[in-house]
Formats: C-alpha cells, structure tokens, sequence
C-alpha cells in the first residue's frame, strides 16, 4: 500500500490532501492511503468512504530514517505516524517586512 502522509496547516494542508487524492484516483491508485496531520480542530473529514484519513496535532519530529513523523495530540500525548511518501504543506504568515511576491 502507498501510505501518504500530509503535515499541513492553515489551508495547504486540506488543499493538498484533496489533490492527492484526485490524482491518485485519476491514476486508478484506490488502495493508496492519504492521512493529513495538522493541528486545526475546525477541521472535518470531508468524505465518508475515502481515503483520506484526518489526524489532528502538531508536529514534533520527522524521522527519515525510519520513515515516521512523531506529533502531539491536543491533549498532548506523543504518537507517530508511518509513511511512504511525506508532503509538507505549510502555510507560513506573511509580515509587515515580507518580500515573497505570495505576501503581496
């Protein structure tokens, strides 16, 4: 099984998630699993019967050698999770001094 993990905040995250998805069916990949960790609890599952998978926390550490992300729960208890492929889709808040033409 292809296991992708997704570490997204703000927008990116489901964003990303969601075009995984699309892609991986457009290519007749259904057995492959997209789990999105991020740490808004504003998030939902957005399809029943797909296969995304939401896990909410934030992220502590990334493991390449093992392949695991580890993360704390809201309620702060420390798990981790495997993967195959890893996207880090972080959405970083502009500031007054900004120069990245996305903060225009």
């Amino acid at each position: 099984m292809n296991n992708i993990l997704i570490i997204g905040t703000g927008i990116a995250g489901p964003w990303s998630a969601l075009s995984a998805i699309r892609q991986l069916n457009l290519q007749g990949q259904r057995d492959a699993q997209v789990t999105l960790l991020a740490p808004q609890t504003e998030l939902q599952q957005p399809f029943t019967g797909s296969n995304l998978c939401l896990v909410r926390g934030t992220t502590s550490h990334v493991d390449t050698a093992s392949r695991r992300v580890h993360y704390r729960t809201p309620s702060g208890t420390r798990c981790s999770l495997p993967y195959d492929r890893l996207i880090a889709a972080q959405l970083w808040p502009c500031h007054a001094n900004a120069t990245s033409p996305a903060c225009s």
